[in-house]
């Protein structure tokens, strides 16, 4: 497979991926509520919303940080422990050494660490080699 062809599908997963799509319906959801409270506030006698009126539009804020922070930290803990662990061991160097593929070209360590924490993640099941 072509490196652009690996970076499409690794951006297609990584923003298909289910935490990401529940952060776009948060988001989504939090910009109908701020829609909603400026309307209210268009309408006459309007002094301003409670904090119990408010504290759902805060608690979306809150949880779609949440998520995109464990998101981003979990794929970048995998990338960093499988890069650390391809680079260093030697079995996992003689492995993307030779992939069994046609190309005698050795796979980059970081480039297979970061393939496969976004595509594990995203339970994608591909791999960055020819190989079966």
């Amino acid at each position: 497979m072509l490196l652009p062809s690996q970076i499409l599908m690794l951006f297609l997963m990584t923003i298909g991926n289910v935490p990401v799509m529940t952060c776009v319906i948060l988001l989504v959801r939090r910009f109908f509520y701020r829609r909603m409270y400026a309307q209210l506030r268009r309408k006459p006698g309007f002094q301003h919303l409670d904090v119990e009126d408010n504290i759902e539009y805060m608690a979306l804020g809150k949880l779609a940080t949440i998520i995109a922070v464990y998101v981003v930290t979990v794929l970048f803990l995998t990338f960093l422990v499988l890069g650390l662990f391809c680079s260093f061991n030697a079995s996992a160097r003689s492995v993307l050494k030779d992939d069994g593929s046609i190309s005698p070209e050795q796979i980059n360590a970081w480039w297979f660490a970061i393939f496969h924490a976004i595509t594990g993640f995203a339970n994608g099941k591909m791999q960055p080699a020819s190989s079966a």
